[in-house]
């Protein structure tokens, strides 16, 4: 049947046809073009302003790709924030170094009693004497409340002296130690084996950023890092 009705068109037709493909191609090559030249002029900086606004986006997203997330249950998460908690510990390593947002995990305690009188009363005790108000009468849940730097992760060892020693970890033991003494112990699970995260430089933000977290340490998003970076500090 098709090729019944190929025969009955007329020769003008197929001419029309023919013409009609031509000219699209020819648009379509004419348009390759000039988004190769506009490409081009970006990538040369012919343009000062569409250069500067590559290099602008360039550097914010990189800045962007090395902010990293840790998701810590309360009232662990307000102690860092509070700067009475340095360490955090976990039972994996990790290699990261460099910013991190502090965030504070959703799940809730109906009941505290599992951690003893003497830790309940010595982490109300640090969160009063910070002044933090917000930490302090109302803990913040599924929200970003701190900024830090993580600088080091160090795995705990047993210490014949000490309560606990760190060799800090770089992929193997390396030949740093660490004491740890102090109300530190009681913040954190110091069992032989597990690991320590060292944070400096913690900033409350002034207001927290409600959003999901996540296991592990994760990426945040363009949109929570605008909202972080305005309320940081």
């Amino acid at each position: 049947m098709r090729k019944d009705l190929w025969h009955c068109r007329s020769p003008k037709t197929n001419r029309q046809s023919i013409e009609s493909n031509a000219a699209n191609v020819m648009s379509r090559m004419h348009m390759a073009k000039s988004l190769w030249r506009v490409i081009a002029t970006v990538r040369i900086g012919a343009d000062d302003v569409s250069a500067t606004w590559q290099t602008r986006y360039y550097m914010e997203g990189k800045e962007r790709d090395n902010m990293r997330a840790l998701t810590i249950y309360q009232p662990w998460a307000s102690l860092i924030a509070a700067g009475v908690k340095q360490y955090e510990t976990r039972n994996w390593a990790t290699k990261h170094r460099g910013p991190i947002a502090i965030h504070a995990g959703l799940k809730k305690y109906n009941d505290y009693g599992f951690l003893g009188d003497e830790v309940i009363n010595k982490m109300e005790a640090a969160l009063i004497a910070s002044g933090k108000s917000y930490l302090i009468f109302d803990l913040p849940f599924g929200a970003v409340i701190a900024t830090a730097e993580l600088v080091g992760c160090w795995e705990i060892a047993e210490d014949p002296e000490g309560p606990f020693l760190c060799v800090e970890w770089d992929g193997k033991n390396g030949d740093h130690e660490l004491i740890v003494k102090g109300d530190e112990l009681l913040f954190g699970d110091w069992t032989p084996g597990r690991y320590a995260f060292e944070l400096l430089n913690v900033k409350l933000l002034s207001t927290p950023v409600y959003c999901r977290g996540k296991q592990g340490i994760w990426n945040i998003g363009e949109d929570l890092y605008e909202q972080v970076k305005r309320y940081d500090g």
